[in-house]
């Protein structure tokens, strides 16, 4: 007898397409796929008539904190916004100005003590002491990605200089082709200059404004540089939140010359313009843009220039964002672990007619191959752990920031109705969220350590 069988719904294998079958599931492993008499029997079959039965959503781009001690307030919620909303696996990145090898352990500890969602991580570069020893991150932490900051965020992360990255990008090409670099591509001189212009004519400002700070030229030239020099130093390159669209569309080009190239983007920018009525609750880095810059990133979903879908969570409460301050003083960042495959489903698959089959390979086995995962993570298999997602495509439900899940009180996308809801989530062979709710008092989630 085996621990679970899903049964009455269609598979979606992004390998295979829709499959007709039932899964076993035991151990926290995918033991069994096919008709429901060739199954074992299981302690709790789950009836999924009418649904999509597809693998968990990796969400490779989070962000929980800046220091251990706000990781661990936050992990825990967090992960488990993620299994309500279907994402079984998150990439979080580790920001820190000391030695990462004096501090992972703290991140580690929190994760054994139980969150809900599995977890790798990706450490961002800033500092001399970082490049020396990035060879030992990748061997003693686990993580093989790499992070590096164009333009970075007054307060809270520096920028990092040309010189700097090349050097940083032939140490992650002197790992191997399992390491890679990863990138916020936007140039700082002109950002600067940009937004020293408006500070002098503008006190406050909406969305639009924001955006005009941070024109698309500035994030398409800082792709080109930065995927010239990852070519240079014969690194692979994953270049984060692609926003505009004269930068998705630079790199359908580049990816031409570059088959090591990779581009994501993120489901607020692909759910959001700058007219949205939400206002400066939406104020992120890089900025939402106009409705011509989503419906260009659609159009890179549509024709495989876009290779994964990421958040880019920064849990903020209302509070934090600042909004008393203007549109200089407030803060950015948003939770959005638990809209993220709504968004996905609603925006892609409904409104625009994207292929779930495309939706769920960009959001599955895509960033599982890319970040060295597959076929662990990201397909449903035998011998795949069990991280699977029962998904309900008709059903309608209004965003409400209390029923996410999150620390945050606020959605981006609160008082919208989205159509396309996980209504199960199963993290390594155990059911984590039902019907919008955690199903367990702890987590299930492990630490994925990554291998060069």
């Amino acid at each position: 007898m085996v621990d679970l069988r899903i049964e009455n719904g269609t598979l979606v294998i992004p390998e295979a397409g829709l499959v007709e079958a039932a899964v076993a599931i035991d151990n926290g492993k995918v033991v069994g796929i096919g008709a429901p008499g060739c199954l074992p029997e299981a302690k709790r079959t789950i009836d999924a008539s009418g649904k999509y039965v597809m693998p968990g959503v990796i969400d490779p781009h989070v962000h929980l904190g800046t220091n251990p001690e706000q990781f661990s307030r936050l992990a825990v919620s967090e992960t488990g916004a993620a299994v309500i909303g279907g994402v079984t696996t998150v990439g979080c990145y580790l920001r820190d100005q000391g030695s990462y090898l004096k501090a992972y352990r703290d991140y580690l500890e929190t994760i054994d003590n139980g969150i809900y969602s599995n977890m790798c991580f990706h450490i961002q570069i800033s500092t001399e002491e970082h490049l020396s020893e990035l060879p030992a991150y990748a061997a003693e932490i686990g993580s093989t990605t790499f992070k590096f900051y164009m333009c970075g965020n007054p307060g809270i992360v520096e920028s990092a200089d040309d010189g700097f990255i090349y050097a940083g990008f032939r140490k992650v090409a002197a790992l191997g082709k399992r390491a890679m670099a990863s990138v916020h591509a936007e140039n700082e001189r002109i950002i600067d200059r940009w937004t020293r212009e408006a500070m002098a004519v503008k006190q406050d400002g909406n969305l639009q404004d924001w955006q005009d700070t941070r024109p698309a030229i500035a994030e398409e030239e800082a792709v080109i540089r930065a995927a010239r020099l990852a070519q240079e130093a014969g690194a692979r390159l994953y270049v984060v939140h692609i926003t505009s669209q004269a930068a998705i569309e630079r790199m359908r080009l580049l990816k031409k010359e570059n088959k090591n190239l990779y581009a994501e983007v993120t489901s607020a920018h692909l759910g959001l313009n700058t007219q949205d009525p939400i206002g400066m609750l939406a104020k992120m880095i890089p900025p939402i843009r106009e409705k011509k810059d989503s419906d260009a990133l659609w159009r890179g979903v549509r024709e495989d220039v876009v290779d994964t879908f990421g958040t880019d969570n920064v849990t903020r409460t209302i509070a934090d964002k600042r909004l008393d301050q203007g549109m200089w003083g407030s803060r950015t960042g948003y939770a959005v672990l638990g809209t993220h495959l709504p968004v996905l489903i609603s925006e892609g698959y409904h409104k625009r007619g994207v292929p779930l089959l495309d939706i769920v390979r960009k959001a599955t086995m895509s960033p599982a191959k890319i970040f060295g995962l597959y076929p662990r993570k990201g397909t449903i298999r035998v011998g795949s752990d069990a991280d699977i997602v029962i998904l309900d495509l008709d059903k309608e439900q209004q965003v409400d920031p209390a029923r996410l899940g999150s620390s945050s009180d606020f959605s981006i996308f609160q008082g919208k109705t989205l159509k396309g809801w996980p209504v199960m989530t199963i993290v390594n062979g155990r059911v984590a969220a039902e019907d919008g709710r955690l199903a367990e008092q702890k987590g299930n989630g492990s630490y994925l350590f990554r291998h060069l």
